[in-house]
């Protein structure tokens, strides 16, 4: 079992895998908070939730809430389904699919490191005013949201001397939850990214040039024709025999060389839209809000996550540099557009 550990004013803290009798994800607590951490080597953001709200719809049953088991809410005294730990990705392996082009290395904003800490900034927006705003760019709200996030770093891009010829594309890692693609209830990580970019070296974009990019984009990205050809690099490298042999102090230091050459080397962000998370109607009474937060990552440097809860988005900008100009640019890109924006602030 977890040991449940005390939720000090860090928002965010680092799973280390290194150390005896880790565990892949954390839990802790503080008052009402009640937050758990996770590694994607686990699950991802949609077991994790699962897990969350069967979590708090126990504690809850233990207060004497009758809390029903369904959708989000698994029975903690059923038995595993099967399913639950399958690994998704290898149904969907094809070997002669073809594997995608190889991209190129991306822009990253240039800045001193912040002395030991993650700057964790929300945002939150008012979530019927921001789908009708993208209604309006006739996009999806997570491909809004990307476009503002591409365009406040070509406006910073734009104002940094000595860009290096090729790091001169702004590209975003957008996690898509495979489920949607091919429906499975495993609880074992299960997505994979699309990659919008704009090139620098092509000219001026204006917002809703970079809007519209993103939109045609991301629909080409997502044809599950193009995601089997990711699964297909990605299980054909796991399954060749020379992989399985390789001892594991040589496998971690190829790995890691593989995560800089394919991760975060060729984007210049990420961002992560958990869409809007709906509770029993037993739970949702005593849920005030919930947060969803990137860990620190030294080579993005900037991460945004959303999610959806009571009327409200989100919008958790973390940061591991002192600059605040990505932050500025873009909510007040929001704030611009129509949508009023509060800000709350945090470090961990």
């Amino acid at each position: 079992p977890p040991r449940i550990e005390l939720l000090e004013s860090a928002p965010v803290s680092r799973i280390r895998m290194r150390v005896k009798d880790t565990q892949l994800f954390r839990v802790f607590v503080r008052g009402r908070l009640i937050r758990v951490d996770f590694s994607h080597v686990l699950t991802d953001g949609s077991g994790g939730f699962r897990f969350l709200s069967t979590m708090i719809a126990e504690y809850l049953r233990q207060q004497g809430i009758a809390v029903p088991s369904g959708g989000v809410v698994l029975n903690p005294d059923d038995p595993p389904e099967e399913v639950e730990f399958t690994d998704a990705y290898k149904e969907l392996y094809e070997p002669s699919t073809p594997k995608p082009p190889q991209l190129s290395p991306a822009f990253h904003i240039p800045d001193s490191v912040l002395p030991g800490y993650h700057r964790i900034i929300t945002g939150k927006v008012p979530a019927d005013q921001a789908v009708e705003k993208a209604r309006e760019f006739k996009c999806s709200l997570t491909e809004l949201l990307s476009g503002v996030y591409i365009h406040a770093l070509v406006q910073i891009a734009l104002t940094t001397r000595r860009i290096p010829r090729n790091r001169r594309v702004i590209r975003l890692e957008v996690p898509v939850d495979m489920r949607r693609v091919h429906p499975t209830t495993t609880m074992r990580n299960f997505s994979l990214f699309v990659s919008p970019e704009i090139n620098l070296r092509l000219g001026h974009y204006t917002l809703p040039d970079v809007i519209r990019t993103v939109h045609h984009t991301m629909r080409l990205q997502l044809d599950p024709r193009e995601l089997r050809r990711t699964i297909a690099r990605n299980v054909g490298g796991e399954n060749k025999m020379i992989v399985r042999i390789i001892p594991l102090i040589f496998k971690d230091w190829f790995l890691s060389s593989l995560h800089h050459r394919f991760g975060g080397n060729i984007a210049s962000g990420v961002i992560s839209n958990l869409g809007s998370v709906v509770f029993p109607e037993e739970m949702s009474a005593h849920i005030t809000d919930i947060a969803f937060v990137l860990g620190p990552n030294p080579t993005l440097r900037k991460t945004i996550s959303v999610v959806g809860y009571g009327g409200k988005l989100n919008i958790t900008i973390g940061s591991v540099i002192e600059s605040r100009e990505l932050e500025r640019l873009y909510f007040t890109t929001l704030s611009g557009l129509g949508l009023p924006v509060q800000i709350v602030e945090q470090k961990s």
